[in-house]
Parts: C-alpha cells; sequence; structure tokens
C-alpha cells in the first residue's frame, strides 16, 4: 500500500510560512498586544489549550491569556528544537518554548514542552490546539 501524499510529502513552503507564523507569534508575545497575540488563534468551538493536564476550550483559554500577558509588564521568549510536520491544510509543531517575564517586578524564567496543532485558514496558519506543558529547569 502507497504512504498517502500529505503524510510523505514535505510541504516545503507550508513549513516556511509556520516558521514565519512563529516569529511573529514570537514578536506579538514580546510587544505584549493582546489583539496581536489573539490574531494568531482560530478561537472557535473546536479549539482547546492544555496547561499541565488541564484541558479548557476557547472562551477560557482566551481569557487565560488576556489575563496572563495583561499582568506581564515584560516579556520575551524563544522556541527550541522545533519540529514542524505538515498534513496538506493541517501542521502539528512540537518543540520547547523558553519564556522569560517580568511579573511584579520580578524576572521568571520558564520552559515548557510545547504542542500547537495549526490550520490553514483562508493562507494564514492558526493554532486551534495549545499545549503547554511544565519541565524542570536544572
Amino acid at each position: 500500500m502507497e504512504t498517502p501524499r500529505f503524510i510523505s510529502y514535505d510541504y516545503p513552503e507550508e513549513k516556511a510560512a509556520i516558521q514565519e507564523m512563529l516569529e511573529e507569534l514570537r514578536l506579538s508575545l514580546a510587544s505584549l498586544d493582546l489583539d496581536r497575540i489573539e490574531s494568531h488563534h482560530l478561537y472557535g468551538p473546536k479549539f482547546t489549550r492544555v496547561d499541565d493536564g488541564k484541558r479548557i476550550g476557547a472562551e477560557e483559554g482566551r481569557q487565560v491569556e488576556r489575563d496572563l500577558f495583561g499582568a506581564f509588564t515584560q516579556f520575551d521568549s524563544q522556541f527550541e528544537d522545533v519540529r514542524i510536520d505538515v498534513f496538506e491544510h493541517t501542521a502539528l509543531v512540537t518543540g520547547l518554548y523558553l519564556p522569560e517575564f517580568e511579573i511584579g517586578g520580578q524576572t521568571n524564567a520558564v520552559k515548557f514542552y510545547l504542542t500547537f496543532l495549526l490550520v490553514n485558514d483562508g493562507g494564514q496558519w492558526k493554532i486551534v490546539h495549545e499545549g503547554l506543558f511544565n519541565m524542570p529547569t536544572e
């Protein structure tokens, strides 16, 4: 049996567009512009967010991000060891996410294992699922 194209083809143009989207997301987060951050998501009935095992839907996920990023006075982050797998109009992004932020005058750094499920919505890649899992820092 032949492997379906959406599994075997690498989709280099789509991967490049997703890499660009991730950089735009990183810059949006650094700007702490809540509307710009939201613009990278496709909130709706199929949206999910998982934070260390707790799954929430679109509206609660949106509010979590607004509350969280609204409290920061400074934010910077990096994506590391990123893998992008494209399946035509859907993509899975996995990797390490390393944010450093200031809140209440204190600087903090954390490390997450990140998963994003993206869909291509009219030529733009949007997040429809995000999962963040704390990793121990040394």
